[in-house]
């Protein structure tokens, strides 16, 4: 077995309880997010509160299960969890055997839909520039200041694109427009810029590879982008002094040039083929909205400040502290000096993996009943034909645990370790954690 993929049927269990909770959490939070955005007064439901209010999805998004809650004791249900072990002299990593764990072929499969995702994204990314190739630079500008601006006839729409060095490009047909309806668009793409909303494409990308399986992020994507767009239309429309029927007949004539996306790669003057329908809506309301005040925004704080209680994990945190303690116990197991030697280039392992010992695993009822949980260490000699022997607790928590480690380790076969081709004698510690949730 090669080392990374003995590390990845190591940390598969753990990697995949991870992954999902902060899926569950996420999709607890967007919902969360949907019903308070459905509860705003329509005066105060601003396309600038409603993404400020969806941007929080993100930041919930990157922000892994931090606080820690005891578990419940009123319905204990066993689980265990078997932490790695480093490999050093005298102490090997179990790994699996010829057995493949559903924990390990789900992480794999999860990473390959999200590199798939990941690879369509960067696709996108090299065909737009690939699409830029050739534009021309724009000189008729109105007066102010511009960001460099192009005209590429192989766009179906403005956008802008770049985070460090930002360009503007624009259609022909903008191009020659009316100076109301060319100022509009350019206004509508500086607002992009200028709100450094290239930054943020980057973060939702990254959230959608992440999340590649979970519908409600990408519905909270979605409308994080046409929030954005309409934020921009608004911006724009001020700025340029545009009357709201020509800037919406505008959004009209691109409408049916937009084509269908899944992922999308800087800012755009349309985000989905459907989505003008609600711009142009929006661009009639805009002297009658209520000017917001800083307490209009209490409902995108109080949301915000719901992500750390969302943000839970499950367990013992004096069992997981256990993990990383040092171990220092020394054994006293006779091994012979003939037959052992500290130095190993193949680590033993357990033949069938960690589900090897999950199956002939055992929660003792008298331990459920009291609630009694943590970690406990056992050590075994793995001789050179792979039998386990000499086998000692090396760090317990209770009698009845104790024994059900004990009894669980002893029914293991190993593939003995080795060096330079000849099999060793080897000792492997065995953390257990049983956890009650």
């Amino acid at each position: 077995m090669t080392p990374l993929v003995s590390w990845l049927n190591a940390y598969a269990a753990e990697l995949l309880n991870l992954w999902s909770a902060m899926q569950v959490q996420t999709t607890v939070f967007v919902l969360l997010v949907w019903l308070v955005e459905r509860a705003l007064p329509r005066e105060w439901a601003t396309p600038r509160l409603r993404y400020l209010l969806w941007s929080t999805v993100l930041l919930k998004a990157v922000i892994p299960p931090v606080l820690a809650f005891p578990g419940v004791e009123t319905l204990p249900i066993p689980a265990f969890a078997l932490a790695p072990v480093e490999a050093m002299p005298g102490m090997a990593v179990p790994a699996a055997g010829s057995g493949f764990p559903y924990a390990l072929a789900l992480m794999l499969t999860i990473a390959a839909v999200s590199l798939a995702l990941a690879a369509v994204a960067g696709w996108r990314a090299m065909d737009l520039r690939r699409l830029l190739r050739g534009a021309v630079p724009f000189s008729d500008l109105p007066a102010g200041e511009w960001p460099p601006v192009f005209v590429s006839h192989r766009i179906p729409s403005p956008l802008a694109t770049g985070i460090r060095h930002p360009r503007i490009f624009i259609t022909p047909s903008i191009a020659t427009a009316p100076r109301d309806i060319l100022l509009a668009v350019l206004q509508h793409e500086r607002a992009h810029i200028r709100r450094r909303d290239g930054v943020m494409v980057v973060v939702q990308t990254l959230v959608q590879i992440a999340y590649v399986l979970n519908p409600l992020v990408w519905m909270a994507n979605l409308r994080i982008f046409r929030y954005r767009e309409l934020i921009c239309d608004e911006e724009a429309l001020v700025a340029a002094g545009t009357r709201p029927q020509d800037y919406g007949r505008l959004l009209v004539d691109f409408a049916e040039a937009q084509p269908a996306r899944i992922l999308q790669t800087g800012t755009c003057f349309f985000e989905t083929r459907r989505g003008f329908v609600e711009r142009i809506s929006e661009l009639f309301s805009l002297g009658t909205r209520q000017t917001l005040r800083w307490k209009h925004y209490a409902a995108v704080v109080i949301v915000a400040l719901l992500i750390l209680p969302l943000s839970w994990q499950c367990g013992d945190p004096s069992s997981e502290a256990d993990v990383k303690e040092p171990i220092t116990h020394e054994s006293t197991i006779p091994v012979s000096a003939d037959d052992y030697d500290p130095n190993v280039d193949q680590a033993a392992e357990i033949i069938g993996g960690l589900d090897a010992i999950r199956q002939n695993l055992e929660y003792p009822e008298d331990a459920m009943r009291k609630g009694i949980q943590g970690m406990v260490i056992v050590q075994v000699i793995v001789g050179k034909d792979g039998r386990g022997s000499g086998h000692e607790v090396l760090k317990g928590q209770d009698p009845g645990l104790d024994q059900a480690a004990l009894d669980a380790v002893k029914t293991l076969r190993f593939k003995p370790a080795a060096y330079r081709g000849d099999t060793r004698v080897s000792t492997l510690k065995i953390p257990i954690k049983f956890k009650l949730q």
